[in-house]
């Protein structure tokens, strides 16, 4: 099933020639409006003629020449509108053709889950992933990478030069993040200086210290892939650097935010213990989880039946499940883990109920996900993934939420409790001013 992604570039594409067109055939019109007489254009031309004067036969001559022009001119006016009309009807038969291959897509998504699409992995597909491998580092993948962007430059140099003056302002303000954000935990707990702002400033630091690399590799990235044919390889490689942007930003995000100063640690007073665990194992969860991201993308953006995708794509998704079964084992440890014993004596019944089960379902979905894609059923477990994302994404939303929505009632108590202490505090005061001026009297 085509993708929906490819009929909108051409459709973007297609508007910007057609538009160009509009443009060349308005010039046009307006020149053919000057040539309806050629004899009163060609006696124009005369007069505004500072060398020596023509004779009849120069007129004569000028006025058939420029007849010609305006015959030429009628003929490219037509062949201009043609091209439109010829446009425009392409660009209404795609757009029932995207329409078309969306129906028939949610059909699959419906009916073919279980079908599978690819050989199971032999030694034969092992040869297809070294095969893959060699194609990604290959002179035919490399060579027009800096050919595409060189071009890219020079047609749009402004682009580039706004994109790294906006790199270096974000590098200069990131600098001295970690002591910002130690100067905003030292008023967190004092009622006076404490509030929701503090936290929305740090959440904005963290973004800042997490940004700068990934931004610089998706600005790099989203220009391949615009500029590039998507049928090429620098448009595959375009769209894996982006994939392997989003997904190290994510990742150096949470690592910020388990700072010791960070929003997790100072503001919502998680255990430090759990910010060092999460910080440890998410960094080797990003030297794997990148990379493979990187590779799978690329992979993905080839033919169905392609080596690169049945092989090296497939690969790649095997091992990004198998990293993340890992990193659930590490974090979801009974006794080792975030959730152990002791850290969720306090927490609510339904999360002691539940906690037994975690370990098992973190490890052993995304290991079942993987060994779908190794029997074959390749499109089945990418489509359960992209589910258990969009599930595991909704559940950090939800667990962050309720994580500031709490702080939030922390601070309004403080700031409550405060209030009445103050006004207890004036209220006494006023009845010993009272008691005192009653015995005077």
């Amino acid at each position: 099933v085509p993708d929906a992604s490819v009929f909108r570039r051409n459709s973007d594409r297609r508007s910007a020639d057609m538009a160009k067109d509009r443009l060349r055939l308005f010039k046009i019109d307006r020149e053919l409006k000057q040539l309806l007489n050629p004899a009163q254009a060609a006696a124009q031309r005369i007069e505004q003629w500072d060398g020596a004067p023509l004779e009849e036969a120069g007129r004569l001559q000028l006025e058939e020449l420029l007849a010609t022009k305006r015959e030429n001119l009628q003929r490219l006016s037509k062949a201009y509108r043609d091209h439109l009309a010829a446009l425009a009807s392409v660009d209404a038969r795609e757009r029932e053709l995207e329409a078309g291959a969306a129906e028939l897509a949610e059909i699959l998504d419906a009916r073919l889950l279980w079908i599978p699409n690819a050989p199971p992995l032999s030694p034969a597909m092992l040869r297809d992933v070294r095969d893959g491998i060699e194609w990604l580092f290959s002179a035919e993948v490399r060579d027009p990478l800096g050919r595409t962007l060189a071009a890219d430059w020079k047609r749009i140099p402004w682009a580039y030069a706004l994109a790294a003056l906006l790199l270096l302002a974000v590098s200069l303000v990131r600098r001295g993040t970690l002591d910002r954000l130690e100067t905003i935990g030292a008023k967190i707990g004092r009622v006076r200086e404490d509030g929701m702002l503090l936290t929305c400033r740090a959440l904005a630091l963290h973004v800042l210290h997490a940004l700068p690399i990934p931004a610089a590799v998706c600005f790099v990235g989203w220009r391949l892939s615009a500029v590039s044919d998507p049928s090429t390889a620098s448009a595959s490689i375009g769209a894996g650097l982006v994939a392997a942007a989003c997904t190290a930003f994510v990742l150096q995000l949470l690592r910020s935010i388990f700072l010791q100063n960070g929003v997790a640690i100072e503001h919502v007073r998680w255990r430090l213990r759990s910010g060092r665990l999460v910080r440890r194992h998410l960094l080797g969860f990003m030297l794997v989880a990148v990379p493979a991201m990187f590779v799978f993308t690329v992979a993905e953006q080839q033919r169905p039946d392609s080596f690169q995708r049945l092989g090296l794509g497939r690969m790649s998704f095997i091992v990004m499940m198998i990293a993340v079964a890992v990193l659930a084992w590490v974090l979801l440890r009974r006794e080792h883990g975030l959730f152990t014993p002791a850290s969720t004596a306090r927490a609510s019944v339904w999360l002691r109920r539940t906690r037994p089960a975690w370990l098992p379902v973190g490890v052993l979905v995304p290991l079942a996900l993987a060994g779908l894609a190794g029997a074959g059923y390749h499109y089945a477990a990418l489509q359960l993934d992209y589910r258990l994302n969009q599930t595991v994404a909704l559940i950090l939303a939800a667990v962050f939420l309720h994580a500031f929505l709490m702080r939030w009632l922390l601070v309004s108590q403080r700031r409550l409790a405060l209030k009445v202490a103050l006004d207890k505090r004036a209220a006494q005061a006023k009845s010993r001013e009272s008691g005192e001026s009653d015995a005077d009297v």
